[in-house]
């Protein structure tokens, strides 16, 4: 790989790493984790899923669903999503200045449309 190329990306690695945006989600990542809210859902959550067995697994993904919606509900998820959300554009807008030349439109737009559902 061409020198300059490969200095370039790791340049632009350095960057994303100490922009105020990705340390942002770090930090809102690490509040999130700390919260014990959200710790205790996640590991009823885990411990449903461990249990599952074929005869009760639609009761038990109702309940899955249901601590699944509390998480979703949670301020701490709520700010770590909205950044995540910052975050993405930035990469998204890296992606198609880096590949929507090569690739074009009709790919490029279909990979994004795609990465916004999830």
């Amino acid at each position: 790989m061409n020198y300059n190329l490969l200095n370039s990306i790791y340049e632009l690695k350095d960057v994303l790493a100490n922009d105020s945006a990705n340390l942002k989600l770090d930090a809102l990542e690490k509040s999130m984790m700390a919260d014990l809210h959200f710790s205790e859902l996640v590991k009823q959550k885990e411990d449903i899923i461990a249990q599952i067995e074929d005869d009760s697994k639609i009761e038990r993904q109702k309940e899955i669903l249901e601590i699944e919606k509390t998480i979703s509900s949670l301020p701490v998820v709520q700010n770590y999503l909205k950044q995540y959300k910052e975050v993405s554009k930035i990469y998204r807008e890296i992606s198609k200045a880096l590949f929507y030349p090569i690739i074009g439109e009709n790919t490029f737009m279909k990979e994004c449309l795609r990465n916004d559902k999830n």
